[in-house]
C-alpha cells in the first residue's frame, strides 16, 4: 500500500523511467507525465491496488493493450521505495 503518495511523486518517478518512451528526460519534459500520474492518483485514492492503478492509467493514456510486467513492477518498487 502506498501510504503518503501523491501525484507529483508518481509523475516524478515516471518522468525517470519513462515506461512509455516519450524520452521526457531527453527533452527535459518534467511535466510529461503529470496529468497520467494525476489519473492514477485518483484511483489510488479510490482504493485501487497501486499495480492496477499504474497499469490501468498507462493503458488508457496510451491506448495500449497491456504495460509490461517489468517496465510496471520497477514502477512500483519506486513508488514504494519511500514508504
Amino acid at each position: 500500500m502506498i501510504k503518503s503518495q501523491d501525484a507529483s511523486r508518481i509523475s516524478e518517478v515516471l518522468f525517470y523511467l519513462d515506461p512509455m518512451g516519450t524520452c521526457c528526460k531527453e527533452n527535459d519534459c518534467y511535466d510529461e507525465y503529470d496529468s497520467i500520474a494525476q489519473s492514477a492518483f485518483q484511483k489510488l485514492s479510490n482504493g485501487q491496488p497501486i499495480g492496477e492503478a499504474i497499469s490501468e492509467t498507462l493503458m488508457d493514456w496510451f491506448e495500449v493493450e497491456s504495460i509490461e510486467p517489468q517496465t510496471l513492477a520497477n514502477i512500483v518498487l519506486a513508488l514504494q521505495a519511500e514508504n
